[in-house]
């Protein structure tokens, strides 16, 4: 398993209701290494609820993030959804294996 760590993304009128313009950054790296360019969807566990989020054409041409309202949905929950400019807070993402992964705030080593 491979643990990395990222940041929430938004498309600057994000929905703190709704959820709706959130996502997560993914690097670079981890993009190139560990995703495969097959998957249309990813699977996102998290302590208490499991959602499937697409993984758009654009994600491989300019887009390193990966968006759902269901991942800003997890953001508000854990109060998450807003941060002083420059200072996201920090999400934990676990490759469970597959097309799976695990969402936390907090490191799960």
């Amino acid at each position: 398993m491979v643990t990395f760590i990222t940041s929430p993304w938004t498309n600057g009128k994000p929905n703190s209701e709704t959820g709706s313009g959130f996502g997560l950054r993914i690097p670079s790296k981890i993009r190139r290494d560990i995703f495969q360019k097959e998957w249309e969807t990813i699977t996102i566990c998290t302590e208490s609820i499991e959602f499937v989020v697409p993984v758009t054409p654009a994600f491989w041409r300019q887009c390193n993030e990966i968006r759902s309202r269901h991942i800003g949905e997890w953001l508000i929950d854990n109060g998450l959804d807003k941060w002083p400019k420059g200072t996201p807070p920090l999400i934990y993402v676990t490759h469970l294996g597959g097309t799976k992964f695990y969402i936390s705030a907090e490191d799960v080593k």
